[in-house]
């Protein structure tokens, strides 16, 4: 859990910190020690990664199952920003951008309005999701850089992005506001004119 992602962060930070002053080390069986250590940190702060994502995308499917409990969305936010933070320490920028959407997503969206968005955007949503898990699962695995994920990923929240939003209708104007007697606005209107 959070702690193991903790470990496998400062794991990674004293990895960092025994490297050359160059960044990379020489042919030496200590860089190739330390080169592989690396790989295994990365891999476990990937592997933790995966776990919390799976977590917020099982967050939001509870959500979509029933909008009435809100409730689950309010700590992924926290949690995103949390995989953010590794996927900076990791230099994989594109990620931190994806999930910064996501994260937006559902902070402007899934927690401020009353019902559940359109099916079109929560499938939008889930699809950028899976695609950055199954390019993390891939990298994880030492099976490449599969940048065609992200770039599906990118296109499902650039989809997100560009859908209609609901136009926001102020709310009626309260009887106080203008008088509360009947017709009031309409007497508001014409006595200001």
């Amino acid at each position: 859990g959070r702690r193991d992602y903790r470990a496998a962060i400062e794991a990674l930070q004293k990895v960092i910190a025994q490297k050359p002053e160059g960044g990379r080390g020489g042919g030496s069986p200590a860089s190739a020690s330390s080169q592989a250590e690396m790989r295994e940190v990365q891999s476990a702060v990937i592997r933790e990664s995966i776990i919390n994502m799976a977590r917020v995308k099982e967050a939001i499917v509870e959500y979509v199952g029933d909008p009435a409990h809100k409730e689950v969305l309010k700590p992924l936010p926290y949690h995103i920003r949390e995989i953010q933070a590794s996927f900076r320490f990791l230099d994989m920028p594109r990620v931190v951008d994806l999930l910064a959407s996501v994260r937006q997503y559902i902070l402007k969206k899934l927690l401020t309005t009353k019902n559940a968005p359109p099916q079109n955007e929560l499938d939008r949503m889930a699809d950028a999701i899976v695609s950055m898990e199954f390019y993390l699962e891939t990298v994880q695995q030492g099976r490449g850089n599969p940048t065609s994920m992200l770039d599906n990923a990118e296109a499902c929240v650039g989809a997100l992005d560009a859908m209609p939003r609901e136009p926001i209708i102020p709310p009626p104007l309260a009887a106080s506001a203008v008088g509360a007697r009947p017709g009031g606005l309409l007497l508001f209107f014409v006595s200001a004119a």
